[in-house]
């Protein structure tokens, strides 16, 4: 990600699920990088706005919703955090 932030004014970024295992049963991808890539962009000049689309039987519970957000106040820089519409 870090070859394309100096051309970047405007980062959305999507983040479905804190559990990596979780995360990859239902999308067929771990989120490492995803979670790395948010650390970079949030670390960054880039304006970052997270996006949390709430999909049931995945991620709508208070927790897995509050595991997101304590994941995304400790990213310095983020502009908003919001719900995604699926």
């Amino acid at each position: 990600i870090e070859k394309y932030l100096e051309y970047l004014d405007l980062y959305l970024m999507d983040i479905k699920h804190m559990n990596s295992d979780k995360h990859e049963r239902f999308t067929t991808r771990r989120n490492e990088l995803i979670l790395e890539n948010a650390r970079k962009i949030a670390q960054s000049s880039t304006e970052l706005i997270i996006r949390v689309p709430v999909i049931p039987t995945f991620n709508d519970t208070v927790e897995e919703i509050s595991d997101i957000a304590r994941f995304t106040s400790q990213l310095p820089g983020v502009e908003q955090i919001g719900r995604a519409s699926c």
